[in-house]
């Protein structure tokens, strides 16, 4: 199977147009590799016994070299790597290098303006390791182990199919043999020329670091931002309701009540939620407020002292404003999600299990609440990739052993109760 041929077959298992552009435009010229040796989203366990995956891997013998493509904004999001993304990209590669591997990280600007860079550094890297006779000796050992084994298939009956998979290896090995045999060791200008790619590639490597770095500290100010600006506009509603309540007031007769009035004060794009009308004075009167980052708007120096005397203020969540049984106050325990199918409520229980899975169609990230997946006595709390920047950096592995509370509709899937959380108000540590 020639290289392009190769790419056509493995398209479908690129998880990101970088590395679809590696494949064609660096690993289609590597002098000497054949597409046999090359897997994709290749499975390997972590020095915890987790299963991970490499984006590529090449195996000739005694060689193996893991290459990963990666960068700030890897699958073209426009807001870059999560935290927690890079966190398990540092370990994956701590765990392949401790099991042998050779490990090469490209990043994405790298693959796209310099792919004969990248080219370079793999062919000098195959050349180095194919010119030791330890590779050469091990490649000998294990055509002679093979050819015995080829020897002993072809005298017993029934053996056809073992006969062609040991011919097709032993032939694959003879080739890569010949490779190894004629590949002359780098000159003292090609380790010169290696170390320098090295140089850049760890340069690209810190330069990564520190746009990940800058991202979690921009993330951080605009969750501020937006927290001052809530606050303000609620401010200003607050005021002008006031104000029309008071107008009402006034215009709406001469014996100091508001009959006939009625209030509600709500987040703009939220569904206003009207209140019964009402004959006590003002200073009785009930403004709703429904506030969904949960502060006491009443509290604010600029608004509250010109409304405590006048306004008793009920807050209702955006959780409330659905169901008013699903909070955090009186939830339900995790062992009894299951008897409430196609119902919305509140959940507590222990986070025993956390998984990260950018990987995964949807790249989810679970909570399994009670016990480990895949015990099926356990509720599997779930928040899909694209909500999962909603969190900011409360989803994290911190979360196993911590009490916590969720909110929302349960599922059952295969009998086992999931939920499905996009806001941060659905999740509460207790």
């Amino acid at each position: 199977m020639d290289i392009q041929r190769w790419i056509e077959v493995y398209k479908d298992k690129f998880e990101s147009p970088y590395e679809q552009m590696f494949a064609e435009r660096v690993l289609l010229g590597v002098d000497g590799l054949d597409p046999t040796t090359i897997s994709v989203q290749f499975q390997f366990k972590d020095l915890d016994n987790k299963t991970r995956y490499c984006d590529f891997v090449i195996r000739e013998g005694s060689i193996r070299i893991a290459i990963e493509i990666d960068g700030y904004d890897k699958r073209k999001t426009g807001h870059g790597m999560s935290h927690d993304e890079f966190v398990d990209w540092q370990r994956r590669q701590a765990s392949l290098t401790a099991s042998g591997w050779h490990v090469l990280r490209f990043a994405n600007r790298d693959v796209r303006d310099h792919p004969a860079r990248c080219k370079r550094y793999i062919e000098l890297l195959l050349r180095d390791q194919r010119s030791k006779s330890q590779h050469q000796s091990s490649l000998e050992s294990a055509i002679a182990q093979m050819s015995k084994e080829l020897e002993a298939a072809e005298r017993r009956s029934g053996t056809a199919d073992q006969v062609g998979n040991l011919t097709r290896q032993i032939s694959l090995l003879k080739n890569q043999l010949l490779v190894a045999q004629s590949a002359q060791p780098l000159t003292e200008r090609d380790k010169r020329e290696m170390e320098q790619i090295v140089t850049r590639l760890e340069e690209e490597n810190r330069k990564l670091k520190y746009e990940n770095i800058k991202l979690e500290r921009n993330t951080k100010i605009l969750d501020g931002e937006n927290s001052t600006m809530k606050t303000t506009v609620w401010a200003f509603t607050l005021i002008i309701g006031f104000l029309i309540a008071a107008g009402a007031y006034v215009f709406g007769g001469r014996e100091g009540n508001l009959s006939g009035v009625t209030y509600s004060l709500v987040n703009p794009g939220q569904q206003v939620a009207a209140l019964p009308k009402t004959e006590q004075p003002l200073q009785t009167a009930h403004l709703a407020e429904v506030v969904s980052t949960g502060q006491d708007i009443a509290s604010q120096p600029a608004i509250g002292t010109a409304i405590s005397n006048h306004v008793e203020i009920t807050k209702v969540t955006a959780a409330d404003s659905i169901n008013t049984d699903a909070t955090c106050e009186k939830p339900i325990d995790w062992h009894n999600a299951i008897d409430y199918a196609e119902q919305r409520v509140a959940v507590i229980g222990p986070v025993a299990d956390y998984r990260h899975m950018p990987n995964v169609n949807g790249s989810p990230t679970w909570l399994n609440l009670g016990a480990k997946y895949p015990e099926r006595n356990r509720l599997a709390v779930v928040v899909w990739g694209k909500n999962r920047n909603n969190f900011g950096s409360a989803l994290t592995s911190n979360l196993v052993n911590r009490k916590i509370c969720v909110i929302g509709k349960v599922k059952l899937r295969d009998g086992v109760p999931q939920i499905a959380i996009s806001q941060p108000h659905h999740l509460l540590l207790m």
